[in-house]
């Protein structure tokens, strides 16, 4: 028997039943009103959504020895291509360094860790965090604590957030404990943890985005070295180490702003 097409199945029958139900065309109208005046106040506003990547002063591979007054570099580290792939930058600096040795003084003389890595000019970034990165090597998280150091740059005294961790490590040889100290820099400011590192570059109204973690670390491999002279370690490096990223290596963000505003970015403007 010949098939007999009633038109209850034809594209403009489907359409005319969809227009008939009142709620499902109210909902259509409302999203492209919001939609529009989404787009209206973007415009109005000058939202920016596509950040452009702005470059370091300097490659974090230059860092400079010598203005981390009394640091020993011990061994620079070369990261493999694949593990780069998963670090998402080929922007970064990881060095082992020795404290300098002060008789008298808790932690010096120790070995220590320094990791920066730099991003910009992706789409939706996601910062790594030690909390992840270190649970993925088989290190537990102990405690986790908020904290800050003060440094001093060109005259100003900034207060930076940090985060420091404490991780332990069970092996056949027996148990290793760290302690890592790590902070970010967004878009001219410091933020200790991934959600406002986020906000900091999702500014609407920024142009450009970057940020740059730092992370050290420091083995607590005996009772003789404790976890509070492990920090207080820790911190007077970063202390050392921070101006010279800030003044040699990360963008200077008000030049930046500036330049952003005297000109309109072309695509892969630098």
């Amino acid at each position: 028997m010949p098939f007999e097409n009633s038109g209850r199945g034809s594209p403009k029958a489907v359409l005319r039943q969809v227009l008939q139900n009142r709620g499902f065309v109210a909902c259509v109208a409302l999203l492209v009103l919001f939609a529009g005046g989404f787009q209206f106040l973007a415009v109005m506003r000058g939202f920016i959504f596509v950040k452009q990547r702005v470059d370091l002063k300097k490659p974090l591979n230059l860092l400079s020895q010598e203005r981390l007054t009394g640091y020993k570099l011990l061994q620079p580290i070369e990261i493999q291509s694949d593990i780069l792939n998963q670090l998402g930058t080929d922007q970064y600096v990881q060095w082992v360094l020795q404290s300098p040795d002060k008789p008298g003084e808790p932690g010096s003389g120790r070995v220590l860790s320094l990791f920066v890595t730099y991003y910009t000019g992706l789409p939706d970034a996601v910062p790594h965090v030690p909390e992840s990165c270190y649970a993925g090597s088989g290190h537990k998280l102990i405690k986790q604590t908020p904290d800050e150091i003060t440094i001093s740059s060109q005259g100003q005294q900034i207060v930076v957030p940090v985060q420091v961790l404490e991780f332990a490590k069970e092996s056949q040889f027996g148990r290793n404990s760290r302690i890592v100290l790590y902070t970010f820099h967004a878009n001219g400011q410091f933020r200790a943890d991934r959600t406002a590192v986020r906000l900091a570059i999702g500014s609407l109204t920024d142009r450009y985005a970057y940020f740059s973690k730092v992370e050290v670390g420091i083995d607590l491999d005996g009772p003789q070295f404790t976890k509070e002279q492990a920090v207080a370690s820790g911190k007077r490096f970063m202390e050392v180490a921070m101006p010279v990223l800030l003044e040699d290596h990360w963008p200077d963000w008000e030049a930046v702003n500036r330049r952003s505003t005297t000109r309109p970015a072309a695509v892969g403007d630098k």
